[in-house]
């Protein structure tokens, strides 16, 4: 409101002033959501006075969370070239992760064994309580073999005040194998819904590990 006021009387004094991709949370879908806009502040003349503020504003929500996801893609995808081992994977994942903790508050990476059993092999953006929690892996989660999103009790995870409440799962697979070969669980941004677009972005990042 402050900031708000300060721009909107320097315009009352001739200022133009104009803000690309603004973060303006909002609640119109029943949670506090992330939102961008472009804003700008333009005084109005008459007769050479400054006689009101001419306010334009443009949501580029959509624009800002795209080019965000492609960059976070494109990212991995160059810390995956000359990966020779799992242990190179999981690095490239975790600080895939920790890069955008926007849209990847979370994760917990499961990889087989030599038994064939999933086990907790790496975690990013979660003390290492929180990651203490999800050693055994839960026996629903076992049979996993497509994208699944589940409630969970909060995760504090992310740069939101908001927890993580739910968790997209997603098996790490290829064309062929008989099982996964593991298991990657991310935490969704609690500031934005878990739509088609979003939930494409994570299968793409997890077909990538």
């Amino acid at each position: 409101v402050l900031f708000r006021s300060a721009v909107f009387d320097a315009a009352l004094n001739g200022e133009s002033a104009a803000f690309q991709n603004l973060l303006v949370p909002l609640v119109r879908s029943g949670y506090l959501e992330e939102c961008y806009f472009d804003v700008g502040y333009t005084p109005v003349y008459v007769d050479s006075q400054v006689e009101g503020v001419f306010s334009s504003v443009c949501e580029t929500t959509e624009r800002v969370l795209s080019a965000r996801r492609t960059t976070s893609l494109a990212a991995l995808t160059s810390a995956l070239i000359g990966a020779e081992d799992s242990q190179a994977v999981l690095r490239a994942a975790t600080e895939g992760v920790e890069r955008n903790p926007y849209d990847l508050p979370c994760a917990l990476l499961y990889l087989t064994d030599a038994q064939g059993t999933l086990v907790l092999t790496g975690a990013a953006g979660l003390s290492p309580v929180e990651v203490q929690r999800w050693t055994d892996l839960p026996e629903p989660w076992r049979t996993q073999r497509t994208l699944r999103v589940l409630p969970v009790e909060p995760l504090r995870a992310g740069p939101w005040p908001e927890p993580v409440k739910q968790l997209a799962l997603l098996p790490l697979t290829v064309p062929g194998a008989a099982a996964p070969l593991g298991l990657l669980a991310v935490g969704l941004n609690p500031r934005q819904q878990a739509d088609s677009t979003y939930l494409d972005f994570l299968r793409l990042f997890s077909a990538q590990l």
